[in-house]
């Protein structure tokens, strides 16, 4: 089966009241009839409340480059240098927490802010069952000053 190419949808922006959060989201969908309505509006919104409250990094955690995970990885070991345990333990811990941050940066893997129960996939999947189509999101962009 062919997936449809997912070039309807819409651009939905979002500037926090204290005018120094803003958030540009691209958003996809199959058809222009889904894409002209209310309720992917809705999500399209729901999604920069999301971006501008929870500041991801990435879309998802396959995003997420080698180099970057390095770093990070450098930096909770180094955290965990003087705690006495063992190499084994130390290494389980900071793997541990990589997996913990890279669902804490990764927009789609965030739990929802206004559901703790489900994750950003999650509320995704919901839509694109009420509708019957695929729903992407392309990119976003935050600013903060």
């Amino acid at each position: 089966m062919e997936e449809k190419e997912k070039k309807p949808g819409i651009i939905e922006c979002y500037i926090h009241s204290n005018k120094k959060i803003g958030v540009l989201l691209d958003i996809r969908c199959e058809t222009d009839f889904v894409a002209r309505t209310e309720e992917f509006k809705k999500l399209a919104h729901e999604l920069c409340l999301q971006i501008a409250a929870m500041n991801p990094l990435f879309l998802k955690e396959e995003d997420i480059s080698e180099r970057f995970l390095a770093g990070e990885r450098k930096i909770f070991r180094e955290q965990l240098s003087d705690s006495g345990k063992p190499q084994k333990i130390i290494d389980q811990i900071v793997e541990g927490k990589l997996k913990k941050y890279k669902e804490e940066i990764s927009l789609l893997s965030q739990p929802y802010i206004r559901d703790q129960t489900k994750t950003i996939k999650e509320l995704i999947d919901e839509y694109i069952a009420k509708f019957g189509e695929n729903i992407i999101i392309k990119r976003f962009v935050r600013f903060e000053i």
